[in-house]
């Protein structure tokens, strides 16, 4: 009888280990329609950097991240609700802007922070930083169920191929969107 309980306790242990694997696992890969999905940055872990060609959805635990647009433009679109309404950073000679549109849902029960400024657009190793006038809205804290869309702007060099970056306080982690995508219709 001893010997059947340690074998029972055994395949009980080996079988919740297996289960919490496969929850791991499961969290990573391609999801429906195409979208990326991961499961990065766990609490306790060492942070993580997950890659997402723009275009692609990455869930990151309940929270769904979209970068539909990414593009170098002469005339960036202005958010009607700007995070702040002081004077734009106007390009100089060889730059132009960059501006990118986020969507960020909360799928889960506990509330999400998203704040414009946990975005960067790194050009090399370089990074751009975030133009106030020209993105927006202000920070908000998305409960379940909600998303916000936000617009991204930066001044970048003439022909750069920036990757624009998430490293939100709520993430161990980072967030890495790559290509170019235009608007729907843009030429």
């Amino acid at each position: 009888m001893k010997i059947l309980g340690r074998t029972l306790l055994t395949v009980v242990i080996a079988s919740t280990v297996a289960l919490s694997l496969t929850g791991i696992v499961a969290g990573c890969g391609k999801g429906a329609g195409g979208a990326t999905t991961a499961t990065t940055g766990s609490a306790g872990g060492k942070p993580t950097t997950q890659r997402v060609r723009v275009g692609e959805q990455v869930a990151v635990g309940d929270v769904r991240v979209l970068v539909p647009v990414s593009t170098l433009t002469a005339t960036p679109a202005r958010p009607m609700y700007p995070v702040a309404t002081v004077s734009g950073v106007r390009p100089g000679p060889g730059e132009t802007y960059y501006q990118a549109v986020v969507r960020i849902e909360n799928a889960g029960q506990k509330p999400v922070r998203v704040d414009p400024r946990d975005f960067s657009a790194m050009v090399g190793r370089a990074s751009a930083p975030l133009d106030i006038s020209r993105s927006g809205p202000e920070a908000r804290t998305l409960l379940h169920g909600t998303s916000l869309e936000l617009i991204l702007t930066f001044v970048v060099p003439d022909g750069a191929e920036p990757d624009l970056v998430h490293h939100p306080s709520w993430l161990n982690g980072t967030l890495v969107f790559v290509g170019q995508q235009k608007p729907a219709g843009a030429l």
